[in-house]
């Protein structure tokens, strides 16, 4: 659960991976049944918007001024929400961008909205490098930390 009691995205993908219905093991070989419709193809076109990053680092001495990475995106409403990593030289955090085209990014003045703290499970070296998917009509944020016997 992460720190609002939430399920994270990692077990309830466990838990929807868990045996459905089981299967009789025999000597026959495993096919899927074939389906009803073909599956759904969809055409990807990229097109160069820019030479410039969409999301830049911040000024010297904030939290985010080495480097900015691992963009998790998701649409609510008309806007897009990138939760990312950044970095000032010594520690991880997560913070957020809202955008309402994709390439002209505002971030959030709160933060990094994700930080370790030595309160939380996440006590040292990083808060970051997360997914974020909506469910039910909440955003639900993975990622990565360190606990208090250090493991990652």
């Amino acid at each position: 659960m992460n720190k609002t009691g939430v399920l994270s995205p990692v077990l309830l993908g466990l838990l929807s991976f868990i045996c459905v219905s089981c299967v009789e093991l025999t000597s026959a070989p495993f096919s899927l049944a074939p389906t009803a419709t073909p599956p759904r193809t969809t055409a990807i076109a990229l097109k160069i918007v820019g030479d410039k990053p969409v999301l830049t680092r911040g000024a010297h001495g904030q939290w985010d001024s080495v480097d900015v990475l691992n963009p998790s995106v998701i649409r609510r409403g008309e806007k897009l929400y990138n939760y990312y990593s950044g970095y000032d030289g010594s520690i991880w955090r997560t913070g957020l961008a809202i955008s309402s085209d994709g390439i002209a990014w505002e971030k959030h003045e709160a933060n990094p909205i994700l930080s370790p703290t030595p309160e939380d499970w996440d006590v040292s070296y990083i808060s970051a490098n997360g997914s974020a998917i909506e469910w039910k009509e909440k955003v639900l944020y993975f990622y990565q930390g360190v606990d208090k016997a250090g493991r990652t």
